[in-house]
């Protein structure tokens, strides 16, 4: 129950109520695997990223099939992938993209899930966009004229993923979903292309 609550807080954006009630559930039930996936969860929130990887790798070794290690993807394949997708189309929509830097992140900061309403899931978001559409733009507002960014969430879109070749399919799909952001498309339209 210590492991639910720390889960439950955590995905509330509460990390000092799931900090506690994770180290109370690792002292209590040193061999609960979802304890120490959720301690990975808040090591990873703290930017330690090695420790991370270690609590990861305990909850794996308790319960390999309940907590398989993710699969990954070096920098590089990400480049090609996302060069590789934008490469595929149309040329007019290349070209809008040309000044559209693409940036991959580990996991969301809590500046950008506060940003939703309610506030998103620490686990949940995959990428962004943030910046003014290509419908949206006006010559009238000067501030529609600042450049549009599309982040990806490296972290994320390991954990929802079973095999590289998923990720490959979660990483095009949210890239494609974030470009349509920026297109001017809302989630019910992404949905009906199949990009929710």
């Amino acid at each position: 129950s210590w492991a639910s609550l720390a889960l439950t807080s955590f995905e509330l954006l509460d990390f000092e109520e799931a900090r506690r009630a994770v180290s109370r559930s690792v002292r209590e039930s040193p061999k609960n695997p979802e304890a120490w996936w959720v301690r990975s969860l808040l090591q990873e929130w703290r930017g330690d990223f090695a420790g991370a990887q270690r609590s990861l790798a305990h909850a794996q070794w308790l319960d390999p099939v309940g907590f398989p290690m993710p699969p990954t993807l070096t920098d590089d394949e990400v480049e090609r992938l996302v060069e590789s997708a934008i490469g595929q189309l149309h040329p007019d929509l290349t070209a809008l993209l040309a000044n559209v830097p693409i940036i991959l992140d580990e996991i969301p900061s809590l500046d950008v899930l506060l940003q939703y309403h309610p506030p998103a899931s620490p686990l949940e978001l995959l990428g962004t966009f943030s910046g003014t559409s290509v419908l949206e733009k006006s010559t009238d507002e000067p501030w529609s004229q600042l450049p549009a960014t599309i982040v990806l969430y490296r972290r994320n879109l390991s954990r929802i993923s079973n095999s590289k070749q998923e990720l490959i399919g979660q990483l095009r799909i949210t890239l494609m979903h974030e470009v349509g952001h920026f297109l001017g498309l809302d989630e019910s339209d992404l949905e009906e292309r199949g990009l929710d």
